[in-house]
């Protein structure tokens, strides 16, 4: 059941318990039949499971092991659940997530902020000894390509790369209880994890990080993710990991992070494309927001569109195979959710781009220089903005496999630094 609100999710009122019970949730009639037939198949995973989910700080004062935390593997098709129910007590069959302010109006604000300077200990290795030392994070006052710049190249698709868009994915669903994030343990090992920085995040030339002259500490993580001292949900006892992790739906336990959505409050809408009465209420809109220009729901510049379509978000991708998700309901290919917004005109402006985060920028303290690398952006006026690029990443347009709508007058300008999509002119 729901621990957190004593509600008995496994029991049907009138069948399974009495109609009058104080404990009981008329939803769970809507998915009766499939879980019951579920049971009956005997699938493992189920695949409709009862809705379950951590309560704040289930793993107790203890940082390791299993304890008292909920194993992961109980979130394993949760979604099918959750949006079964919000599909069949919806008017439409279309459903939206509220955001944590109670309503469901999208725009680009209601997201993460990711700090670029979080992302320059991804950048660079261990700080250059010698005679010839230039400032950290930089490679000023050195010569094209000298081995004492110690800049690393990250193509959007490395391992590394993917690991930290994942990680970062993961933090633009805060307040959604099925979402597990991985705790500091993940990251300061002896071993490299996904979100581990390739030098100190506070003092690059510390020769005592993996990597250094005299390595001897372990890995440590962006020093702007966790808050300090907090207890962990989640616990994955899968082989060879064995590590607690946090639930997204207590955002206390990383700072500079905000609640984004609502851990329990859904609303039936119009999908996007829908188009609306003059003068229709734009909170009838799963966009929250009518186009003026032609009185559709869609939505405006710099919005998410890999969160949108998210299938614990909403409903507008739920005629997609299964195989196109990944483990947090994600669409995992951002040209299948350009292809989505697309066909059902999701965005306002009729144009769609990735995400910048990763791109191919020049070397900071050297842009005098023609010479790019692929690298994640750190933060540098004169480094990462020389196309406007940060500027756009500021506005939104941050991770690389996410999609995202894009002003209608923007260009991938002569360096074709953004890949754009045109949805064609329909109105």
């Amino acid at each position: 059941g729901d621990s957190a609100n004593l509600l008995k999710m496994d029991k049907v009122p009138g069948i399974d318990i009495a109609m009058a019970d104080h404990d009981r949730y008329s939803r769970v009639a809507t998915v009766y039949k499939e879980q019951k037939d579920d049971l009956i198949l005997g699938s493992f995973p189920s695949l409709f499971p009862t809705l379950k989910v951590a309560v704040s700080d289930q793993c107790g004062s203890s940082l390791t092991g299993a304890g008292t935390c909920l194993n992961t593997q109980y979130l394993t098709n949760q979604f099918k659940t959750f949006s079964t129910y919000a599909e069949k007590t919806s008017c439409s069959g279309n459903w939206i997530r509220n955001f944590d302010n109670g309503n469901h109006k999208w725009d680009s604000t209601r997201f993460q902020t990711f700090n670029p300077l979080m992302f320059r200990c991804m950048n660079w290795l261990p700080g250059a000894t010698g005679s010839t030392v230039p400032p950290a994070w930089s490679c000023s006052g050195l010569e094209q390509d000298d081995p004492n710049c110690k800049l690393i190249q990250n193509s959007p698709y490395s391992m590394k790369a993917k690991g930290v868009l994942n990680f970062l994915a993961k933090l633009e669903l805060t307040g959604i209880p099925q979402i597990a994030i991985e705790s500091e343990n993940y990251f300061n090992g002896s071993s490299a994890g996904d979100f581990s920085c390739l030098s100190n995040p506070i003092d690059q030339y510390d020769q005592t990080y993996p990597g250094g002259t005299s390595a001897s500490t372990n890995y440590k993580f962006p020093t702007q993710v966790y808050a300090i001292n907090q207890k962990r949900e989640y616990y994955d006892s899968t082989a060879g990991i064995g590590k607690q992790l946090y639930s997204a739906a207590e955002a206390s336990n990383f700072q500079s992070m905000k609640k984004i959505f609502k851990s329990d409050e859904v609303v039936s809408c119009l999908a996007a494309g829908t188009t609306m009465a003059v003068g229709a209420d734009a909170s009838l809109c799963c966009t929250g927001f009518i186009n003026g220009q032609n009185n559709k729901c869609q939505l405006p510049d710099f919005v998410d569109l890999s969160i949108y379509t998210n299938r614990y978000v909403s409903s507008e991708a739920k005629k997609l195979n299964m195989s196109l998700f990944d483990q947090n309901e994600y669409i995992k290919d951002p040209s299948y959710v350009a292809q989505l917004a697309c066909e059902k005109s999701m965005c306002a402006s009729n144009k769609i781009a990735f995400g910048i985060l990763i791109s191919n920028l020049k070397t900071p303290g050297q842009e005098t220089l023609s010479q790019k690398y692929f690298r994640f952006m750190q933060g540098s006026a004169t480094a990462d903005d020389a196309n406007g690029l940060l500027t756009l990443y500021n506005k939104g347009l941050k991770l690389n496999n996410h999609a995202y709508c894009l002003p209608g007058g923007a260009s991938s300008g002569s360096s074709g630094d953004l890949t754009i999509i045109s949805c064609g002119n329909a109105p």
